[in-house]
């Protein structure tokens, strides 16, 4: 049975939704509330049934919460972001010896309680702390931006302090349940219904590091679905708000031969005009490699001299494309080299390519290993993923090792079973069974 006051508790927790935010992992809210509750069976007894919580909400000041104490005291927190307050009642008084909780415990418990109440709306930023890889060190206050050069954060104390990116681990802050939701459906690749909500989201949170967070889900919504030309234009919505984006991963770069369509070639076309945005430049040349080749190549060259080194890496790699037929052994043995110097982040295209090289070389193993990555490594990148496990498995056919294939083409059924790879998979699949030493 629980206290009143822990009900109360519960209630405040479990309000605004708060759970771990870019590069975390982990459910904050769960946490917060069962701090909550390990905290409040600690306390003493008689103390703790004393509390009485209350609690309001209100559009403007977001949520209130109060916290009555024993002796005509009150731990409360007013609007946003704003951290409890320890105040007494007014026209209250002692309440007297009836619960024997002498000054000493009372402090005990103000300071537990005012410590252990999280601010709903605070934000935890948590750093690698500095000699020990392993540890980490939470830092509270709000955010006020995170790009990939720094992150921001305003300070209780009122001074604000820049963290270097790559120095934090990750956050936790609340986003709203548009965005919760979204990303629950995110997961159970529900992409098509996640797409509106996540639009709903970013017109509701004006955190600008938020909305960025919340485009570059929308980036990977659309490049599931094939919405190419959306995904451009979301993707470079992402660089205008942050030359240096922590999300640059997700830029729907061509990597598979494929004659665009007519509306992404348009696009494409706009795309490589714009030499004030590498990145678009870069994004353009990679669907024209299949209709307009030399344009694309003349371009790529340029971009991989450029100062940006992920433009630089990712430039060289699309030029691979158009040599993946005549390149040598030696030279693909460069291209798996130049990979694995590529930030992790980036190598999901670059391994397909090298991938297909190998293919053409009929040196299967490589092949398959090179192309296994990308779905064990790089499943955000669906298309890319498909195509990897189908050829995988077509390399393993050749080593003549039919089970192990079998076992890429069910995997690529269960993982996207709507997609042209999945057919295709079902189809070998079905003459993998009739043949006389096949997979049961």
């Amino acid at each position: 049975m629980l206290r009143p006051w822990l009900r109360s508790w519960q209630a405040l927790q479990v309000g605004p939704a708060c759970r771990a935010g870019p590069g975390a992992q982990g459910a904050a809210r769960q946490r917060v509330w069962e701090k909550g509750r390990d905290t409040a069976l600690g306390l003493d007894r008689n103390l703790a049934d004393c509390c009485h919580a209350t609690l309001t909400r209100s559009a403007s000041e977001g949520v209130r919460w109060s916290l009555r104490l024993p002796f005509g005291l009150v731990l409360e927190r007013q609007g946003h972001n704003r951290g409890p307050v320890l105040s007494r009642q007014r026209g209250c008084g002692s309440q007297g010896p009836a619960r024997q909780a002498g000054p000493t415990r009372c402090a005990a418990l103000l300071l537990v309680v005012a410590f252990a109440l999280p601010v709903c709306g605070e934000d935890v930023v948590r750093i690698a702390s500095p000699g020990d890889a392993r540890a980490e060190t939470r830092i509270p206050g709000r955010i006020v931006e995170y790009t990939g050069r720094e992150l921001r954060l305003a300070l209780p104390t009122g001074d604000e302090r820049s963290i270097p990116a790559d120095q934090v681990i990750g956050v936790e802050t609340q986003y709203t349940r548009d965005q919760l939701l979204a990303d629950r459906l995110f997961s159970q690749h529900q992409y098509e219904q996640a797409l509106p909500l996540y639009g709903r989201a970013r017109g509701e949170d004006q955190r600008p590091w938020v909305r960025r967070l919340i485009t570059a889900q929308m980036v990977w919504c659309y490049q599931a679905t094939r919405q190419t030309t959306a995904a451009g234009e979301e993707f470079l919505l992402l660089i205008r708000s942050d030359p240096v984006t922590l999300y640059f991963a997700c830029i729907p770069l061509a990597w598979l031969p494929a004659q665009p369509s007519p509306e992404l070639e348009q696009a494409a076309r706009r795309w490589i005009q714009r030499e004030e945005m590498p990145a678009a430049v870069l994004l353009g040349a990679s669907h024209l490699m299949s209709i307009a080749r030399a344009q694309a190549l003349d371009q790529l060259r340029r971009l991989a001299t450029s100062t940006d080194r992920s433009i630089a890496q990712l430039a060289i790699a699309q030029a691979w494309r158009a040599a993946t037929v005549t390149a040598s052994e030696e030279e693909v043995a460069g291209w798996r080299r130049a990979v694995d110097a590529m930030p992790e982040e980036l190598r999901a295209g670059p391994y397909v390519v090298v991938g297909t090289a190998l293919l053409r070389q009929q040196q299967w193993e490589p092949a398959a290993l090179a192309l296994l990555r990308v779905p064990i490594l790089y499943p955000r990148h669906l298309e890319l993923a498909n195509r990897s496990l189908l050829d995988a498995g077509g390399a393993l056919q050749r080593l003549e090792r039919p089970q192990q294939a079998a076992r890429l083409y069910q995997e690529l059924i269960a993982m996207n079973g709507s997609s042209r790879e999945a057919t295709e998979a079902r189809d070998r699949l079905e003459s993998l069974r009739r043949a006389p030493s096949g997979p049961q």
